[in-house]
């Protein structure tokens, strides 16, 4: 009758808050360790002090490839390592492929995610996909990365429309005459386009904005490869004081129907409408001094230099996010000037520099910087980026990295770890179109007709296949990729050119 004694009833509630008292201090301790441990925090078994450890993710564009650290195997990927402060060298390693190695260090507290290796097979076997006459000279991949547009004077008013979800990629040959009847023909000699820019593509991946020479005259021009007499030539919606060489046009937003127009002798920058046959013209506000040179990003941010007020031999270049306009940096007068303007987790990233400048100027949303920093008239940099006699700035394809080179220098910063990274070419780069982004970390370059492939940090340089100055485009699993490139037959009436496929699985993986 134990339940009837209220003492020992009290005894027991007391027993049982203590319990739960208990069994809550445990959950509390198990949890908290368990927190600490999520943050790299732990114990130091050599030491017993209590620490904090660096985390560091690791993975590859390839399942299952081993991982070492200081020459200890630590298991495949996709990794999460809790490490010691310190420094490491990791591998990650796969048979039949190349090792990708990367050199890095840990902080205690610091978080370094190494999720983008790309280990390439040790021998790289190549699949012709169909034969050309001639090798294009310009070429463009879409967004998707669904199609390449190619094309060279040789072909003859042709573009070549590659559609590389196919297996093999198949070819469209488009011809280009439609758009030459917009052209007013004052010689009986047929029309040719003598030259081609790809600009951009629009937000379809149908249709792309280029810059051809036609007679010795340049036209903007918006081909749709879906219907090539659905094509605009751009420069005839233009007022007849518009229609001339010094007027450049690129899509806004990457919408086919609003563009700016950049009138380079006059200085005047403009948005447009396309509306019927006809572009309406609309002055930038809070820009008053002659603009000499622009860039655009999405539908409301651009980069522009301009003519300073009363500081003669310097130039200002501003930022414009709609209607809010601020100076982020002075510069001297040049002949060329560099602008990379992109978006990256919302925040305006930006590259800025000069022929006159041994720098790039690295800067990460100014506006947002200039009110946090009331007594400031103009932004810090986020970095700079050491480079002489610069080629070009050009962002990565995500935008998490900002790259500044010249012939021989590549310099990086990332957007995320705020490393910077400088990297010394084994070749000589003659031309900034030499260099190009293959994702948001790897790049490539072309030299003597040999695919190069490189780290965005300046590791894991790779020689590749062969291929023509157009480089290479990776297919949107990143499992391979495609180039135009000179067939070593000598076979009597074989093309001597290709389009090929490189796999970067070995036929084991396939």
């Amino acid at each position: 009758m134990d339940y009837l004694d209220p003492e020992k009833k009290r005894k027991h509630r007391q027993r049982i808050a203590v319990g739960y008292m208990l069994l809550g201090l445990v959950i509390g301790a198990i949890t908290l360790i368990v927190l600490l441990a999520g943050y790299g925090y732990g114990i130091d078994s050599k030491t017993g002090e209590f620490v904090q450890n660096g985390i560091m993710f690791v993975d590859t564009r390839h399942e299952s490839t081993d991982v070492s650290l200081n020459g200890e195997r630590y298991g495949q990927t996709d990794l999460r390592l809790v490490l010691r402060e310190g420094d490491y060298s990791l591998v990650a390693s796969r048979d039949g492929y190349r090792d990708w190695k990367r050199d890095v260090s840990i902080q205690g507290g610091s978080l370094r995610k190494l999720t983008y290796g790309l280990i390439i097979p040790e021998t790289l076997q190549t699949e012709s996909q169909f034969t050309l006459e001639e090798l294009p000279t310009k070429a463009i991949q879409s967004i998707d990365k669904d199609r390449v547009f190619a094309w060279d004077s040789a072909l003859d008013n042709t573009l070549l429309a590659v559609d590389i979800t196919q297996d093999p990629a198949t070819v469209q040959r488009i011809s280009l005459e439609p758009l030459l009847t917009t052209i007013d023909n004052a010689t009986e000699e047929p029309l040719k386009i003598s030259d081609m820019t790809f600009v951009d593509f629009d937000s379809s991946d149908e249709r792309v904005l280029t810059e051809v020479e036609i007679g010795g005259k340049m036209y903007s021009w918006l081909i749709d490869t879906g219907s090539i007499e659905e094509s605009i030539n751009i420069t005839n919606t233009l007022p007849s004081a518009f229609q001339n060489d010094d007027v450049e046009v690129s899509m806004i937003d990457r919408n086919p129907s609003r563009y700016y127009v950049f009138d380079k002798t006059a200085g005047e920058l403009y948005e447009s409408e396309l509306r019927g046959n006809s572009l309406s013209l609309v002055s930038l506000p809070d820009i008053d001094n002659k603009v000499l040179d622009f860039t655009g990003f999405g539908a409301d941010w651009s980069l522009f230099v301009s003519e300073s007020d009363g500081d003669e031999g310097l130039v200002d270049v501003y930022f414009r996010d709609n209607e809010d306009t601020v100076l982020v940096k002075q510069m001297k007068t040049s002949d060329e000037y560099f602008l990379s303007l992109s978006n990256n987790s919302g925040k305006p990233f930006i590259g800025i520099s000069a022929t006159s400048e041994n720098a790039a100027f690295v800067y990460v949303d100014p506006i947002d910087y200039l009110r946090r920093n009331t007594g400031s008239s103009i932004p810090a940099p986020a970095t700079i980026l050491g480079v002489q006699d610069l080629l070009g700035i050009t962002m990565s394809n995500d935008a998490s990295v900002v790259m500044a080179f010249n012939e021989s220098r590549v310099a990086t910063y990332d957007f995320f770890s705020e490393d910077t990274h400088y990297t010394e070419l084994d070749h000589t780069l003659s031309a900034k179109e030499q260099l190009k982004w293959i994702d948001g970390q790897h790049y490539s370059y072309v030299v003597d007709g040999t695919v190069w492939m490189i780290d965005y940090d300046g590791s894991n340089q790779q020689q590749l296949t062969s291929a023509s100055a157009t480089g290479i485009f990776y297919s949107d699993d990143s499992e391979g990729y495609f180039s135009f490139t000179s067939n070593d037959s000598q076979e009597e009436g074989a093309n001597p050119q290709s389009f090929v496929f490189t796999s970067l699985l070995t036929e084991e993986d396939r």
